[in-house]
């Protein structure tokens, strides 16, 4: 099956699965998201630190195995890992609500399970977006990026709201449950997808796995828009991951919120990420790929210095924190549709794993350090002190990016392949 225009994407039946999938997935994703952290919180009492180790156990094997998976999905079946790596993250969830049942759950349990489950989304996620220019041509890649973002966006609005109720109908541990169901669903659709797909028969592949990681590197640190774009990633997660675990320590225990309330909040974050997913493409038409991406990362940082400056669970709090967050997925959504397709549209087919893999293994590994260094802040210099440096690191950051950048110029998805 031969790659289709723009005007066939609606029709065509193996992208519109793999769309599936991926909604489906990112549906129960969301759901673990909000519960993992709750779970410790509220069933287990975990301190800020334990709560940075958390989320460092999810994002460890991407410092781990980043550069590995790369290897491995540029020689083999990507749609195979796929469908592998959904199965294990199932059946590992599982675990969970298993040991809840019998009264065995402990915050080490959570370390181990969020750390299993990470190795396999390293292999999954590297998989998934080298997958994508498979499926459809690359001319395109925007739009069904677009549309990736916009499922995403929708379960982001809805699974977090259904999160919070479930956690506080069947406790956390029980409503795991719903992301392991996710997993064997996805695997299911993923399983009927008939595209061919080529392995690469490259030189690279037969002079060694060191050989083919450095190859990988070298790509994406000898290419100026590649480097751009590893080095504006590696500064959002810094401080993105610094703060998520602080921010739901902060509106459970200083704010106290309500787990429900808590799941509305990350909706709204959803309802932006959904309205930038709808206007992606006009955006990115009017100011550049570049330049969207540069601005997006600037005014998300804005939003983030607003969460600190709320006081109790009254209406004025639960208003600026839904303002901060709706902000903030909004830019994420143009942010992270530019940021793929860009990386996608520049790299060649045979490289496209070993890129993703890189872009990962930086940007991603650098997370459980951030987490781990948020969580000791946490504890040193209290939950909201820890969010207003995080805000005005951020806005920092993001202002002397926009100095030293090869982004600018970029107008549109370069025509090269």
């Amino acid at each position: 099956m031969q790659p289709v225009r723009k005007i066939d994407l609606w029709h065509h039946s193996d992208f519109l699965k793999l769309w599936t999938s991926q909604t489906i997935s990112q549906f129960g994703s969301q759901i673990s998201i909000l519960t993992l952290p709750l779970t410790a919180a509220l069933s287990l009492n975990a301190t800020p630190f334990q709560m940075g180790i958390l989320t460092a156990s999810e994002q460890l094997p991407f410092l781990l195995f980043g550069l590995f998976a790369g290897v491995l999905v540029d020689r083999w079946w990507r749609r195979r890992i796929l469908i592998i790596t959904d199965m294990g993250r199932g059946l590992l969830l599982l675990v969970i609500p298993t040991t809840a049942l019998f009264g065995l759950l402990r915050i080490e349990i959570l370390w181990f399970s969020a750390f299993l489950v990470g190795i396999l989304t390293v292999f999954f996620d590297v998989a998934y977006w080298s997958y994508l220019p498979t499926v459809i041509s690359r001319d395109v890649l925007v739009e069904g990026n677009s549309k990736l973002a916009l499922s995403q966006s929708a379960v982001e609005t809805v699974g977090p709201g259904f999160a919070g109720i479930l956690v506080q109908l069947l406790t956390g541990p029980f409503t795991i449950l719903v992301d392991a169901i996710s997993f064997f669903a996805s695997a299911l659709i993923l399983s009927q997808i008939r595209t061919p797909e080529l392995i690469s028969s490259s030189n690279d592949c037969k002079q060694g796995v060191w050989h083919e990681l450095l190859s990988g590197l070298f790509l994406v640190f000898n290419d100026r828009i590649l480097r751009a774009l590893i080095l504006r990633a590696t500064v959002w997660n810094i401080f993105y991951n610094m703060g998520l675990p602080i921010f739901i320590l902060f509106v459970t225990r200083d704010l106290r919120f309500r787990p429900d309330f808590i799941g509305l909040l990350f909706s709204a974050m959803g309802f932006g990420f959904l309205f930038g997913a709808m206007l992606i493409q006009k955006i990115s038409k009017c100011l550049g790929v570049g330049r969207t991406i540069i601005r997006s990362v600037v005014l998300a940082a804005i939003a983030v210095c607003l969460i600190p400056f709320t006081s109790g669970n009254g209406i004025m709090s639960g208003l600026i924190l839904v303002i901060a967050l709706f902000i903030f997925g909004f830019m994420s959504a143009l942010y992270n549709v530019n940021n793929i397709s860009l990386r996608q549209a520049i790299t060649p087919n045979h490289l496209l794993g070993r890129m993703t893999a890189t872009m990962r293994f930086v940007t991603w590994g650098i997370i459980p350090i951030a987490a781990l260094f948020g969580g000791v802040l946490g504890e040193k210099i209290g939950l909201r002190t820890t969010l207003m440096v995080i805000g005005g690191g951020s806005v920092f950051s993001a202002i002397l990016g926009t100095l030293f950048t090869s982004l600018r110029s970029v107008k549109e998805l370069p025509k090269v392949w």
